[in-house]
């Protein structure tokens, strides 16, 4: 079984097929064609967008922190599902303050991913 490794970046998707011979990354444009051939795809973006945020973040998010020891901070807190799709930066963080207890803004890192998270 092959399992495609995904993470999006600014030109599109980076592809990183494992378990037949040795990685070769590639770079695609978009995701569906790995999908519409039922191929096996471990993507690193956000899915599950809740309405509100309680505490930390998503339980994913918390569960996955205390594992990566110093890297912890690599994993970053995605706020609620109308802030993702906000117009702006500004917008994003107001109705991120306002979906979360405590109140929490979205960070830049989080917001330049939102096009791949739509």
């Amino acid at each position: 079984m092959i399992v495609h490794g995904v993470d999006g970046c600014p030109s599109g998707y980076a592809v990183v097929p494992l378990g037949d011979g040795p990685p070769r990354a590639s770079m695609i444009p978009a995701i569906a064609p790995l999908f519409a051939r039922g191929e096996t795809v471990a993507i690193d973006i956000p899915i599950g967008l809740p309405a509100s945020i309680e505490g930390p973040g998503r339980p994913p998010e918390q569960a996955i922190r205390p594992l990566l020891g110093p890297r912890r901070g690599s994993v970053f807190s995605i706020p609620c599902r109308d802030a993702v799709f906000a117009a702006t930066y500004a917008d994003a963080c107001a109705l991120a303050r306002a979906a979360s207890t405590p109140p929490k803004a979205v960070s830049i890192q989080a917001f330049n991913i939102f096009p791949k998270i739509c």
